[in-house]
C-alpha cells in the first residue's frame, strides 16, 4: 500500500529509486520477449513491480521474472519464481550481483538467473545444476541468442537490446564460467 518500493535483504531496508531510460528500456524488451513467447503456457512473466519473496522472508524487486504458478489477483509477492532477470545499474549492480543473488540462489523453484548489462551487449546466465551447484554462461553481442534452458524458448539478442544503443563487447557467442 507504500507509494515508495522498499527491499529486504539480509536484514537491511533499501528503498527503490527510479531507473534510466536505457535500463527500463531493456527491462522492457525482456518483459514483453518473455510474456509473447510464454502465451498459452502455465508460465507468466511480471514485470518490476512485483515482489519476490526469498526462502528466508527477504523481499526483492527483479526487473523481470517468470513465475509458473496461477495467481490469485489479490497476491502481493511471488514465492516460486523459475526465472529473475536482474538489468544492471552503476549503482546497484554489486548489490544485484552479491546480495540479491544469495537471496535467489536460495529460492527452491529458481532455475535460471540473468545478469543484463545495460550499456553493452553482455548477459550472465547462471544456471542451477542436476547437483544443485550454479553455472554462469557469459552471452556476447547483439548477433547471439540466449538459451532460457528452464522455459524452452530463446531470445536474441538483438532483441534485448532494441532500442538502445550499446556497445558490442568481444565477440558473439556464450563463453562458460565456473
Amino acid at each position: 500500500r507504500q507509494t515508495e518500493r522498499h527491499e529486504l535483504v539480509g536484514g537491511v531496508v533499501r528503498m527503490m529509486v527510479g531507473a534510466a531510460m536505457g535500463h527500463n528500456t531493456v527491462a522492457d524488451n525482456i518483459h514483453v520477449a518473455l510474456a509473447t513467447r510464454l502465451r498459452g503456457s502455465p508460465c507468466r512473466a511480471w514485470r518490476a513491480d512485483t515482489r519476490v519473496r526469498g526462502a528466508n522472508g527477504e523481499f526483492t524487486y527483479p526487473d523481470v521474472l517468470v513465475s509458473c504458478t496461477p495467481r490469485r489477483p489479490d497476491e502481493l509477492f511471488v514465492d516460486d519464481p523459475v526465472l529473475v532477470v536482474e538489468v544492471l545499474s552503476p549503482s546497484t549492480a554489486e548489490h544485484d550481483q552479491t546480495e540479491k543473488r544469495w537471496v535467489y540462489q536460495a529460492i527452491p523453484s529458481l532455475r535460471q538467473l540473468v545478469y543484463v548489462a545495460s550499456g553493452e551487449a553482455k548477459v550472465e546466465l547462471v544456471t542451477r545444476q542436476a547437483d544443485e551447484s550454479w553455472r554462469s554462461v557469459f552471452v556476447v553481442g547483439l548477433d547471439a541468442t540466449l538459451a532460457l534452458d528452464c522455459l524452452d524458448l530463446t531470445v536474441p539478442m538483438a532483441e534485448i537490446y532494441d532500442g538502445v544503443d550499446v556497445a558490442e563487447t568481444g565477440t558473439a557467442g556464450a563463453q562458460a564460467s565456473g
